[in-house]
């Protein structure tokens, strides 16, 4: 065990534990330690930032976080397995099947009125944004993930410190103090 906080909901991704933990802890600033372009959204919030350990770079939106969000509901995230809202729901499940392209000049009309294509796109809509909008996790969940984190860690340096000369892992024994949690 370590001094640090871990939380696991079951029912729950990552993304979701991160964005309620994220969305509840008032004005503090969070880094975010991630190169999942997910996140982009979270950082809506004044002092979220997002760190990508792969790149060793950034991860700054390419417009406003809000705004990217919603590109993201109509173009899909083909990573989660969440079609375009021009597609059927089974799209990329069933092979053989293939994505009805959404142009940019559709993209600017549903940016201005997600309705303005009819009832079935705006049900995809919908479905995307229930899929992709980290702020839309159930509230049940939200308030479990919460308790979690509201709970104590329950490891200590001390464990810590075990932990590190077990694995003999000295290079970290010797930056031990940096270590410490807040």
């Amino acid at each position: 065990m370590t001094p640090y906080k871990c939380v696991r909901v079951e029912g729950c991704e990552a993304d979701d534990i991160i964005a309620t933990i994220v969305e509840n802890k008032g004005p503090e600033e969070i880094l975010i330690v991630s190169p999942d372009h997910d996140f982009i959204q979270l950082q809506k919030y004044p002092g979220v930032k997002q760190y990508s350990n792969l790149k060793k770079k950034w991860v700054e939106p390419k417009v406003d976080p809000v705004t990217d969000l919603e590109i993201k509901v109509l173009k899909g995230d083909m990573g989660d397995g969440v079609p375009n809202v021009m597609s059927d729901d089974n799209v990329l499940a069933e092979e053989g099947l293939r994505q009805t392209p959404l142009r940019k000049s559709k993209m600017d009309i549903l940016m201005e009125d997600p309705e303005a294509l009819g009832t079935t796109v705006a049900r995809r809509i919908i479905r995307n944004r229930d899929m992709i909008d980290l702020s839309r996790t159930p509230s049940d969940l939200k308030t479990i993930i919460m308790n979690e984190y509201n709970q104590d860690a329950k490891g200590s340096m001390m464990t810590l410190m075990t932990l590190f000369t077990k694995h003999q892992l000295s290079m970290l024994m010797g930056s031990l103090q940096e270590f410490e949690v807040r």
